[in-house]
């Protein structure tokens, strides 16, 4: 393929750490897939990236300055072209259609668990290139949604269920527990006690294991709801709330949470109504905050055999 000459020692060194930087980018990427928040993987992902074009473009400088001695063109050059193609398809796919997250939290059990992967539509809503947002569609009652909390520096992941969209009136009843949108109040029936996953760090993240499951008979989804005669966590969540009165300008009283969403905001609630942070304490989700929908649970790394779930 090639004139053996000591100066070709040099093409060898380069081919052959193509080849290793390679095979840890496959690895890091497969690593990253699974474990979005393992901030090592990123960083050799990163490292890989750049080191393999580094390489890439020193294999082709060398090939261009000494092309007389080849009889065609490398191989390792042509395979790097190949994987560089994908490699930034890769990234379009990432940045532009999907997006996965790890769940931390309790707040949409029993929906998405904590420990849960979730794969995100990200053009369900809207086209992002390059900073420029183009409007797709709009989140409807009850979709599960992907966002990013208004004003945080952390630049955060959450997801929760939108609840109300532009001019509809929220009402939430802090001693039974209903929920009104536009004074209708949202049919979610009891259907049986909730049974826990047999996991501590779950169980942690709960005041507490006596809960009901309620089914929403709009979109056929279910809740969870502690006792509604749990005073402790009523006068809990009323103090939280207080933050409405001046970040949203909402109505809070001791009997109820009383919002109207303005425009290009929604309201959106955990399923796991007793143990969630939401609208009910910071306010109101900015439509250019929504990332996208949640759509799927690829897996859980706490609870064993939990793959490929439907979020409803």
């Amino acid at each position: 393929n090639m004139t053996k000459k000591p100066k070709f020692l040099i093409f060898n060194i380069l081919k052959l750490s193509q080849q290793l930087i390679f095979i840890s980018l496959i690895i890091t990427l497969i690593w990253n897939l699974i474990y979005p928040d393992d901030s090592l993987s990123i960083a050799v992902r990163y490292v890989s990236l750049i080191l393999g074009l580094m390489c890439y473009i020193g294999l082709n400088l060398f090939y261009t300055k000494y092309k007389k001695n080849f009889l065609k063109k490398p191989n390792i050059i042509k395979n790097t072209e190949l994987v560089m193609i994908m490699l930034i398809s890769l990234l379009v796919i990432k940045s532009l259609i999907i997006e996965q997250f790890r769940v931390p939290s309790s707040s949409m059990m029993p929906t998405i668990l904590p420990g849960d992967l979730v794969l995100v539509n990200k053009l369900k809503y809207q086209l992002n290139i390059m900073g420029k947002k183009i409007q797709l569609s709009e989140p409807q009652y009850f979709d599960t949604v992907v966002f990013r909390k208004n004003n945080d520096k952390e630049n955060t992941l959450f997801v929760k269920r939108v609840i109300g969209k532009e001019n509809d009136t929220i009402t939430y009843l802090l001693n039974t527990k209903r929920l009104y949108v536009n004074d209708v109040l949202i049919n979610e029936e009891w259907e049986k006690f909730y049974e826990l996953p047999n996991n501590h760090l779950i169980k942690e993240q709960l005041e507490q294991e006596n809960m009901n499951v309620y089914v929403n008979k709009n979109k056929n989804y279910k809740i969870l709801k502690n006792h509604v005669d749990d005073i402790e966590q009523l006068d809990k969540l009323l103090l939280l709330s207080e933050n409405l009165k001046e970040l949203e300008k909402c109505e809070v009283k001791k009997e109820l949470i009383k919002c109207k969403v303005p425009k290009d905001r929604y309201f959106v609630m955990g399923d796991n109504r007793d143990n969630s942070i939401d609208s009910r304490h910071w306010g109101f989700v900015k439509k250019e905050n929504i990332i996208g929908e949640a759509i799927m649970v690829i897996t859980n790394n706490m609870i064993n055999g939990r793959y490929l779930v439907k979020v409803k």
